[in-house]
């Protein structure tokens, strides 16, 4: 199995599909990039002081994407301005933010990714991969310009829409062998969650301060936060029935 993974990046999720490899081989030659740059013009450095002083450039590009890029879109508002490094300030993620982030990740994911031809030719043109075919074989998928052509395919598709349902992909055949062994990543985060007595979902919602807390029954928490979901008898029957008791956060932020 070792010769079809890449070992030397740190982390071995970089092997769990081969857009994962992809889109970090687009850091990995940029901090080549940067560390060319910073080792012609400082031909005085080591090789590790190029190298750590590259990844800190590195890092700070990623971080103004996501900060001043995407985020200002994804939540339709301009960040705080940067007022200096605070070392008083915890930089840790808090639980809930690690519990809640990759189940939100999940229902992004499309259940195929294309792999683009890059080259003008009456033989080439475009090919699916199937994401529950694809873990952990990024070798399979990367030779003979193979990480191009999945970043072309991935520049042209879009995500899934950001709502509670999650391709059989991750939901029911994530990594393992194709026969056996596969797994649900989100009954997974639920276990998680549940293992680091995590608080239920209304406490979350008035945490997050989204909602009161003032409902006195599952029918009119349903009602007011499922108006849609409420239009089916077989769920009012259900919901009815049901007192208004300590709600799995994970589950229902679906």
């Amino acid at each position: 199995m070792t010769n079809r993974l890449f070992l030397a990046f740190g982390s071995t999720l970089v092997n769990e599909n081969p857009f994962t490899w992809a889109i970090l081989s687009i850091w990995f030659r940029w901090h080549n990039v940067v560390a060319d740059v910073i080792s012609q013009n400082n031909k005085h450095l080591s090789d590790e002081t190029v190298y750590q002083e590259a990844r800190k450039l590195t890092v700070a590009t990623m971080q103004n994407i996501i900060l001043n890029e995407w985020m200002p879109v994804f939540l339709g508002q301009e960040p705080q301005p940067y007022s200096g490094h605070q070392a008083e300030e915890n930089a840790q993620i808090t639980d809930l933010f690690d519990a809640l982030v990759p189940s939100y990740l999940y229902s992004l994911v499309s259940s195929f990714a294309f792999k683009v031809d890059l080259d003008c030719s009456k033989t080439n043109g475009e090919s699916l991969i199937r994401v529950c075919n694809s873990f952990d074989e990024p070798l399979r998928f990367s030779s003979n310009r193979g990480v191009d052509q999945i970043l072309a395919g991935l520049l042209l598709q879009s995500a899934e829409k950001d709502d509670h349902t999650v391709v059989e992909d991750i939901r029911r055949f994530a990594k393992g062998p194709v026969d056996f062994t596969r797994e649900d990543l989100i009954a997974i985060n639920i276990h998680q969650t549940r293992d680091f007595n995590m608080p239920d979902y209304l406490s979350v919602r008035q945490q997050l301060g989204l909602s009161p807390s003032n409902h006195s029954t599952f029918e009119q928490l349903a009602r007011d936060l499922w108006p849609a979901a409420m239009s089916l008898d077989k769920v009012v029957t259900v919901i009815q029935q049901n007192s208004l008791m300590p709600i799995d956060f994970l589950f229902n932020s679906f």
